[in-house]
């Protein structure tokens, strides 16, 4: 048994120094792939577009009715133990679509404004010194870059 364990620690050992004569020879081409991918994930860190993720919850207060007033409802939406489940809450969070919406339409999300950055596109929301509007009812370009470029104080340009 001895015997065994004393094989696999010669072999580990062996393998280590393979390992490390490896290293050795090779030095420069290990050190110069580890500068190149620092290098590349450096471009895709700088480069790529940020994305973030955005949660929302809406809580709706239950009304605290007294003990004389209770009716079938209030049957319905307790449990076992006591806790009253308003299911009347989760119907208001399915049907909170319009709501929210009209909060995509107050924020006017419709047209995106970025900024050229490099060889990017930078988000630019309410940070540009103008803002489209447009017609509704007109027919309006789908998925057109407009490039406005400000000359001076009193003329702008407008690329599509």
């Amino acid at each position: 048994m001895m015997h065994r364990t004393h094989n696999l620690n010669v072999q580990e050992e062996s393998d280590l120094r393979k390992l490390a004569d490896l290293f050795m020879r090779h030095y420069k081409i290990f050190i110069l792939c580890v500068l190149f991918a620092l290098f590349i994930a450096y471009l895709i860190n700088h480069f790529a577009k940020p994305v973030y993720e955005i949660t929302a919850s809406v809580l709706i207060k239950e009304e605290v009715r007294g003990n004389s007033n209770r009716d079938v409802n209030d049957f319905l939406n307790s449990s076992l133990f006591g806790r009253n489940h308003n299911f009347q809450n989760e119907v208001w969070v399915i049907q909170s679509s319009p709501v929210l919406e009209q909060t995509i339409r107050n924020l006017d999300l419709s047209v995106g404004y970025y900024t050229k950055n490099g060889f990017t596109l930078l988000d630019s929301y309410k940070k540009v010194p103008f803002k489209v509007s447009y017609m509704s009812d007109h027919a309006q370009p789908i998925d057109v870059k407009f490039y406005v470029s400000v000359l001076n104080n009193e003329l702008i340009q407008i690329n599509a």
